[in-house]
């Protein structure tokens, strides 16, 4: 049927989403995470749970479990709740993430990290004028933040609105992008503009 088709064609569609946003998600993680969150909060938040022994340890040896035990005794660090939030979407729980990342924005209402990734998974969830509305609440709090860039472009896509894609390809790729996500911003746009 129709209705069983467009089922499978959005399955499919939204699967190579994830994945790009997979890409994006890892690329820019690292600088977000420190970029969208004042210092004090970042360190006091990264340096509880990253402590071991009287050494810091590497965040990406930090297991969900650990992390959530840290912004439990923490709850009002919004920066390891977002790291927290990643961490759930780089597993595929968006449901978890998306709990952790409303809990920021009921904390700091104006969040661009927060906003833009609510927005994302909105996305995901077919929601995609609602899904806009987040990430250029975000971008416009703060321009310089490159995955809201793809997330926009992506939604705008999306909902028929190319000629709206064109923008925020064109900021994302004057950033300092990995070859592969550079090439298929590259590709989006030139398909955008014909």
């Amino acid at each position: 049927t129709d209705a069983a088709s467009r089922s499978r064609s959005r399955a499919a569609a939204g699967t190579a989403i994830v994945g790009v946003a997979a890409v994006v998600v890892s690329l820019v993680a690292e600088f977000s995470l420190q970029e969208r969150t004042p210092a004090g909060e970042t360190t006091d938040g990264i340096a509880t749970a990253a402590m071991e022994n009287g050494g810091v340890r590497d965040l990406s040896t930090v297991g969900i479990e650990e992390m959530e035990a840290v912004v439990a005794q923490n709850p009002n660090i919004p920066g390891m709740r977002l790291a927290l939030a990643d961490r759930y979407v780089e597993a595929g729980d968006y449901s978890q993430a998306l709990e952790h990342y409303m809990v920021v924005l009921d904390q700091e209402p104006e969040n661009p990290t927060a906003l833009a990734r609510v927005g994302w998974l909105t996305f995901l969830s077919d929601e995609a004028e609602l899904a806009e509305s987040f990430i250029v609440r975000a971008l416009a709090i703060e321009p310089d933040f490159p995955q809201a860039y793809w997330y926009l472009a992506n939604v705008r896509i999306q909902i028929g609105n190319s000629q709206g894609a064109i923008e925020p390809l064109e900021r994302l790729l004057s950033y300092d992008l990995p070859d592969d996500v550079r090439a298929q911003a590259e590709q989006m746009l030139a398909e955008a503009r014909s």
